[in-house]
């Protein structure tokens, strides 16, 4: 499945999801993607079938947003006019649109979700090949509220740390795909439990990238992140390690 572009950005905070028609429990990961997604089709010849669906939520500012990818199990074709709805459980209406289509999947935009809730998808002119008619699909989604319990029994494995000693940029590289609470930190220390300033730059799926000040060259510091889980988790802990500040 195509990774999300600006509108659809590269990952923040993501959440995991579960899908089913009008109803789900959630399961929890930095990016679902869920087999054969049960959905209701109306209006057209041939059922549409989704085969997978992947949510992920984003903080821009003082908008929440959400970017959720759909591929259909078979290609299909869509109107001039094709538009997408979406409605919390008490039939509440929510900004939605149609940000990217083609011929197995597309991308929405989605405005202004709460965690906690499920939100049911609509998806109008929209048809199978070798169909003339075009009709609607729907299905519904569960976002389950992010949990705020952060387990010293967690450990994320990392695999590999590297710092640059001209940027001043510590990389470090996990195991597996990650999911960072939005609040995650890290601490940095030396032998003697000093503190070093240090803060996120980048956070992605499987690595982040650290800015530390104050380093001696040579001397080797030990970092802590809290709030940071595997993607098929469901609870936060800790990930640590070790670094000599020198240039790899």
């Amino acid at each position: 499945m195509k990774k999300f572009t600006k509108k659809s950005a590269a990952a923040a905070l993501a959440l995991g999801l579960s899908l089913s028609l009008f109803a789900g429990i959630p399961v929890l990961a930095s990016t679902v993607e869920q087999n054969n997604v049960t959905s209701t089709t109306t209006g057209t010849r041939k059922n549409i079938k989704i085969k997978e669906v992947a949510i992920d939520l984003y903080e821009d500012d003082d908008d929440d947003w959400k970017n959720v990818e759909i591929e259909f199990t078979y290609d299909v074709r869509w109107d001039r006019d094709a538009s997408v709805s979406v409605t919390d459980e008490e039939g509440t209406e929510y900004p939605a649109e149609l940000v990217d289509w083609d011929d197995d999947d597309c991308d929405l935009y989605v405005e202004d979700l709460t965690d906690g809730h499920t939100y049911t998808f609509t998806i109008d002119g929209i048809r199978r090949t070798n169909t003339n008619t075009y009709g609607s699909v729907s299905f519904s989604i569960e976002v389950p509220a992010e949990s705020n319990t952060i387990s010293s029994d967690v450990s994320v494995a990392v695999k590999d740390e590297e710092y640059d000693w001209d940027d001043r940029e510590l990389d470090i590289e996990f195991r597996r795909d990650v999911v960072f609470k939005s609040d995650a930190g890290i601490t940095v220390t030396d032998s003697d439990g000093n503190t070093y300033t240090s803060r996120f730059i980048d956070k992605g799926d499987d690595e982040c990238e650290v800015r530390v000040t104050g380093l001696e060259y040579g001397e080797t510091y030990y970092y802590t992140i809290s709030g940071i889980r595997n993607a098929s988790g469901d609870t936060y802990g800790y990930a640590s390690g070790s670094f000599r500040a020198i240039d790899d």
